[in-house]
């Protein structure tokens, strides 16, 4: 459902989702090339949106939390112990 009330909004939102299609059918392709035995009309374009969605809210990989710069001059490391690295001083 298109929420905007303005044309310029309702062109950057069908672009979006055109946009999220075109990511996930080129997702599905390279799933398919990937693996020869997986048949195209197997792939589910539910379960691609679900998967990217996890990987976007999860972010692994993407990019690291900014330390905040007071805690880096005291030599106080702001993470928990349990996520810190074992070889890490803090």
């Amino acid at each position: 459902m298109l929420s905007s009330r303005t044309v310029p909004g309702l062109e950057q939102e069908v672009y979006a989702l055109l946009t999220v299609y075109q990511a996930l059918v080129r997702t599905a392709d390279d799933l398919v090339t990937a693996r020869p035995g997986l048949p195209a009309e197997r792939v589910s374009m539910i379960v691609l949106l679900n998967a990217a969605a996890d990987q976007i809210v999860a972010a692994h990989g993407i990019a690291q939390p900014a330390r905040r710069a007071s805690s880096q001059r005291s030599g106080v490391s702001p993470w928990p112990a349990s996520c810190r690295r074992a070889d890490a001083r803090g």
